[in-house]
C-alpha cells in the first residue's frame, strides 16, 4: 500500500483544521495496530516533531519502516542528530533519513556529505531530502545531489512538482508525497478559509463539482487523485485518531476516480501565488 503514517500530530499541534490537538497515546496505538493489519509499512517523522520520535520508539514494532528528517540549519552535526534520533526511536538503524530544510543544500554540500557517511555506516538504508519549492529541486539536482528519496507536496491544487516525477523515476528516486489534503484546507468550508488563502476558494469550488460528478466529496477526490499517480511510491497522511485512518482505508479500498477526472484535474492551470507553498501560510 502507498499510504504511510505521518506522525507530526503525535508530537505537536498541527494543521489549520486541527481542533483536537496532539493525538493521544491510546489513538496512536489504535493507528499502529490498524497499520499492521492493513499492509501499511511506513512511518514518517522528523526530529522537529516534538515527542513523536519517543512515541514511535515506545509503541512501534521494528518491522515498520521509519523515515525521519534532520535539520541542515543547525550547529549540531547530522551524525549527532541521527544518533539522538535513533536513541529516541529505540533503533540501531532505520529505513531512511532526509534533510528537512533542503534549501541549505543549495549553498553547502557538507550536510549531504555527512548524511552520505551515515548511509555508509549502515545507520540508514536510504537518504534524501524534503522540499517545499520546485526551484529547489532543480538547483539541488544540478549540483549532482541525487537522493534515494525525495519528499514533496502534491495534491489536486499544488501540482508543481509533477513535471519532475518522471525525471526522478529515471534517476531511480523514491517519491514520497505530503500535503495530500493541503494541511487540512480541503476540509474547511469556504467561509472558514483564512482570508489570506481565500483566493483558493474558486479552485476548491471547481474541485468539489468534479468530485460530485464522481459521487465523491473533496477529501475523497484528493486522496484518490494522489493514490492514482503511477510515479508516487508513498503518500504520507497524519491522523488525529484511528477513525480517520479507517475512513481513508475504506476510500482506498472501495472507491475510485476515472481517468477522465484525473485528466481534467491535471489540465487545470497552475495557481501563480507565493501562498501556494504552505510554509508561507
Amino acid at each position: 500500500m502507498k499510504l504511510g503514517i505521518g506522525t507530526v500530530q503525535w508530537g505537536i499541534d498541527y494543521g489549520i483544521s486541527n481542533k483536537s490537538g496532539m493525538t493521544s497515546d491510546i489513538e496512536i496505538n489504535k493507528i499502529i495496530n490498524s497499520a499492521y493489519t492493513n499492509d501499511i509499512n511506513l512511518i514518517d517523522t522528523a526530529i522537529q516533531y516534538g515527542s513523536a520520535h519517543k512515541k514511535i520508539g515506545r509503541y512501534c514494532d521494528k518491522k515498520l519502516k521509519i523515515v525521519t528528517k534532520l535539520v541542515a540549519d543547525s550547529k549540531i552535526s547530522i551524525k549527532k542528530q541521527l544518533e539522538s534520533s535513533l536513541l529516541d526511536l529505540n533503533r540501531k538503524n532505520i529505513y531512511a533519513c532526509l534533510i528537512h530544510d533542503s534549501k541549505y543544500l543549495m549553498k553547502d554540500n557538507n550536510k549531504w556529505i555527512e548524511l552520505e557517511a551515515q548511509k555508509k555506516s549502515g545507520k540508514v538504508k536510504k537518504i534524501g531530502y524534503s522540499l517545499y519549492m520546485v526551484n529547489e529541486l532543480k538547483k539541488i539536482l544540478d549540483k549532482g545531489i541525487v537522493p534515494d528519496i525525495v519528499q514533496v507536496p502534491y495534491n489536486c491544487i499544488n501540482r508543481e512538482f509533477e513535471k519532475y516525477f518522471k525525471i526522478l523515476k529515471n534517476l531511480s528516486v523514491e517519491i514520497h508525497i505530503r500535503s495530500v489534503f493541503y494541511q487540512g484546507l480541503f476540509f474547511l468550508e469556504s467561509n472558514k478559509v483564512p482570508e489570506n488563502l481565500s483566493f483558493f476558494n474558486k479552485r476548491i469550488d471547481d474541485l468539489k463539482k468534479i468530485a460530485e460528478n464522481e459521487n465523491l466529496n473533496l477529501s475523497e477526490l484528493a486522496l484518490l487523485f494522489v493514490n492514482n499517480n503511477k510515479y508516487v511510491d508513498y503518500f504520507i497522511l497524519g491522523f488525529d485518531d484511528a477513525s480517520q485512518l479507517f475512513e481513508a482505508l475504506e476510500i482506498l479500498k472501495k472507491k475510485k476516480i476515472s481517468a477522465e477526472t484525473t485528466r481534467i484535474i491535471n489540465s487545470m492551470p497552475e495557481i501563480n501565488n507565493k501562498l501556494l507553498n504552505p510554509s508561507h501560510w
